[in-house]
């Protein structure tokens, strides 16, 4: 029975989906050019990319001076004695306070969450690439199982139809036995399409037009990491960066405000003419230097809502470190438990099943037992295989999760 199941297995799974004629189907994909084509589909770099021109130009947008001014001057007195008195001034503000770098600083800061956000993203598309590609694999391990099932059913309706023939069976255990088949003909049809579908929402988020030959690998997964070595590795989670990046900018932009109380300065220089009518003509320089006096805005109340924002940003990131540590717990224990259960229960099927498959098959067709009792004998054991590729899927899913939190995706 077990080589039965595997018959024609690896090639049904490599050229299901592949039209002919596709170079695909000559070199099937493997999990990690799955990753590579569903990261590259989704235009993650470009969108990072985007992502980091817009902080670059927001800082230095912020780090800019202010515009200079230039002013003219033009004043007329009439009476007496005719006075016109013109100026050229160019003005320059200058900021003493340091708030401007500060602002940009921030803004650079913010950038770099940015980034670990765009990281957390790629994690998420990858763990949800492998779960298709370790989906499919599951559903077309189902459906060998359910290819065997129909041979075998098929093969014992065609041994029936030569007893009814005989006059050794009856009609009724003819058709009840048809029914089996057609029944598990229709499992059949329904897994695959299943598989099927999946394999065109692969090819979609891969931005294939025709679904890849996909490289057949075991369901079942590797040793899982240690609780204490996964925990470390979750401290690096993009989520946790990303939340203590925007708490350093927002701490960067309190200070800012803060330094509002320091006045900006402002230079002035340039020109002055006074034409005295019959007196003559005087000409000079001008300087002029200028305080802000911050009386009214000296950044408290924006200063404030940034260190308040702090605070929101602190309980974010204890709030969120005790939910992925929760989902990290959980998923590490059903990779272990799983995996463990898994591989038992596949030990104990392999040393029971051909003993009690010929146990079954020798008492049917020896006319020693009858067609409820074969079909009850051959339906546990089909039950087991389907029970041992959900288990042994259930870890893999298990060890996706677990990688997605960690960040040890395959590459």
């Amino acid at each position: 029975m077990w080589a039965r199941w595997g018959v024609g297995a690896v090639s049904w799974l490599l050229a299901g989906s592949v039209a002919p004629g596709d170079a695909r189907a000559e070199a099937p994909i493997g999990e990690a050019e799955v990753i590579r084509l569903a990261v590259e589909s989704a235009l993650l770099g470009e969108r990072e990319k985007a992502e980091a021109a817009i902080d670059d130009a927001l800082a230095r947008a912020a780090s800019t001076w202010a515009n200079p001014e230039l002013e003219f001057g033009h004043a007329q007195v009439f009476g007496a004695t005719d006075e016109l008195e013109q100026s050229v001034m160019l003005s320059q503000e200058i900021e003493i306070s340091g708030a401007r770098g500060k602002r940009a600083d921030a803004i650079r800061v913010f950038k770099k969450s940015r980034s670990a956000n765009s990281r957390e993203r790629q994690l998420d598309l990858e763990a949800d690439a492998r779960q298709h590609y370790f989906e499919i694999l599951h559903r077309r391990k189902r459906a060998e199982l359910f290819e065997a099932r129909v041979e075998t059913l098929t093969k014992a309706l065609t041994t029936l139809e030569q007893r009814q023939t005989r006059g050794e069976a009856s009609r009724y255990d003819v058709l009840r036995m048809s029914r089996e088949v057609r029944s598990a003909r229709l499992a059949l049809a329904e897994e695959r399409q299943r598989a099927t579908a999946l394999h065109g929402r692969l090819a979609a988020m891969l931005g294939l037009k025709t679904p890849p030959a996909l490289l057949e690998v075991p369901l079942l997964p590797e040793v899982p990491p240690t609780r204490e070595a996964a925990l470390v590795q979750l401290e690096r989670h993009p989520a946790l960066e990303a939340i203590t990046l925007q708490r350093s900018a927002t701490a960067l932009e309190a200070e800012a405000e803060e330094r509002k109380w320091v006045p900006d300065l402002t230079v002035g220089a340039g020109w002055k003419g006074l034409d005295l009518g019959v007196s003559g003509r005087a000409d000079g320089f001008i300087l002029n230097l200028g305080l802000s006096l911050p009386l009214f805005d000296r950044g408290l109340d924006l200063a404030e809502a940034a260190r308040q924002e702090m605070r929101v940003h602190l309980l974010e990131y204890d709030t969120r470190r005790r939910e992925l540590e929760s989902m990290l717990v959980e998923s590490l224990e059903t990779w272990k438990s799983t995996r463990k259960s898994a591989i038992e229960f596949r030990a104990e099927l392999e040393r029971t099943t051909p003993d009690l498959t010929k146990a079954i098959d020798a008492g049917f067709y020896a006319g020693e037992s009858t067609l409820l009792e074969w079909l009850d004998g051959h339906s546990g054991l089909y039950d087991d295989q389907l029970t041992l590729c959900d288990l042994e899927f259930s870890a893999r899913q298990a060890q996706i999760e677990v990688e997605r939190l960690i960040g040890a995706t395959p590459r």
